[in-house]
């Protein structure tokens, strides 16, 4: 499989939760114990955030890790295509 081919998880709707839930970078930061500019990293794709900082950071936000992941491919449905669905799952042991 060529590398345009494969599908790459990303970390997108972090941002958007997060502001729909009146929560601030360093509000976020706090709560998961990082720093306000690791979270502004991870938000503009700057920082790819390890499985356990996901973890928190749904934890804080009170949503599924399943709601901050998408994939980059051009086979999406919905917010992942099939072969991202079961790297997340993977990912998660589910």
């Amino acid at each position: 499989m060529n590398n345009n081919n494969r599908c790459k998880i990303n970390i997108k709707n972090i941002s958007k939760i997060r502001k729909l839930k009146h929560i601030s970078q360093v509000k976020l930061a706090l709560k998961i114990g990082v720093t306000q500019s690791t979270i502004s990293r991870i938000e503009n794709n700057k920082e790819s955030p390890t499985l356990h900082t996901i973890e928190n950071i749904a934890t804080a936000l009170d949503v599924c890790p399943f709601d901050l992941m998408s994939c980059s491919c051009k086979r999406k449905q919905k917010n992942s295509c099939k072969q991202c669905q079961r790297k997340i799952k993977g990912r998660y042991y589910i």
